[in-house]
């Protein structure tokens, strides 16, 4: 009930401030590469199997585009040589509302930069200043540098930085949004207007009971101890992960993964009670789970007898609004 009531209250603030996007960080069209929330995995001990906490965005396989200030803002930190991020630039946009917490301030982080600060306004040299500084003072090595909120501020269209593909990625540009505590993130999507676009949503397949079904009319014969997932994904340039997955019996909506708005950043780690035998381009979902976990916005297991076959469907929605659907049969098995 409590995941639904800040649902809700998001959704009404969202609509009682108004849709009003952020600048865009690119001055190219938005590409969506990698989704809020995706399965990530990395072959680093340091860095387990993750929620992918931001969205990453096309630069057309290049680096060195401009990354500009969505907002009036004032930088707060810079990370070198991050061994996931690589470069990371974060600022805070004081005046822009953080939906979560209903208060004004949140923090938009920038990753996997090319370099830092730039020639055309003081407060980028000043950065681009500081940011060779620390290369020429520590290489290779991890460093942070902290900021006062009034040594560096930038103007909403600055550039702030360049894209690149630090952090050993192919080029993109990470975007990452928090709230000004770093306890909650927020889905970029809630501030950066990405065009409506077609995509090919696949629903392939559904696992139960160790057996994998088809759709071909066969009932999916579930039993209380085994899992019971859906492989899904979305087609964009590449493959992404949905926004949104439900699972509906006898009309009633039974358990729902909803990236839409946040998770918290405690729950990163934890992407195993929402994925199974996934990669980072290809998603099998759990449909059930004991845990308490903010992207699992609904779980009505308790409430469902399934002594008998019942008729089910999987509703799975991307970023821009479009749905798949698919129906099938299910049974408990004792």
């Amino acid at each position: 009930m409590k995941r639904t009531l800040v649902f809700l209250f998001i959704v009404i603030s969202i609509i009682a401030l108004g849709e009003t996007y952020l600048r865009n960080p690119l001055d190219i069209p938005l590409e969506i590469t990698g989704y809020f929330g995706e399965y990530r995995q990395y072959k680093s001990q340091d860095n387990p199997a993750h929620f992918h906490k931001g969205m990453d965005l096309s630069t057309a396989g290049k680096t060195g585009a401009e990354v500009l200030s969505p907002a009036n803002s004032y930088v707060a930190s810079l990370v070198v040589n991050d061994p996931v991020y690589g470069t990371r630039l974060t600022l805070v946009l004081p005046g822009v509302r953080d939906y979560f917490n209903n208060e004004n301030g949140i923090k938009v982080i920038f990753a996997h930069l090319e370099s830092v600060g730039d020639l055309t306004t003081e407060a980028g040299r000043k950065l681009n200043v500081i940011y060779r500084k620390l290369l020429s003072e520590f290489g290779t090595n991890y460093v942070e540098a902290r900021f006062h909120p009034d040594e560096i501020a930038f103007k909403t269209g600055d550039t702030v930085a360049y894209s690149g593909d630090t952090g050993g990625v192919a080029p993109h540009l990470h975007v990452e949004i928090r709230d000004i505590s770093e306890k909650v993130l927020l889905n970029p999507g809630l501030y950066f207007n990405f065009p409506k676009k077609s995509t090919e949503i696949q629903i392939i397949a559904i696992k139960a009971g160790g057996k994998e079904y088809k759709f071909d009319g066969k009932t999916v014969e579930m039993t209380s101890y085994s899992p019971l997932a859906v492989r899904a994904r979305v087609l964009s340039r590449h493959y992404i992960s949905p926004k949104k997955i439900s699972l509906w019996i006898e009309g009633k909506l039974v358990y729902q993964i909803d990236f839409e708005n946040y998770f918290f950043i405690d729950e990163t780690t934890k992407v195993n009670e929402v994925y199974m035998n996934s990669t980072p381009s290809d998603y099998w979902f759990k449909l059930r789970s004991s845990e308490n976990l903010s992207m699992i916005t609904v779980n009505n297991w308790n409430e469902e007898d399934l002594s008998s076959p019942k008729t089910a469907k999987i509703v799975v929605e991307d970023h821009w609004g479009n749905t798949l659907e698919k129906t099938f049969n299910i049974v408990m098995r004792r």
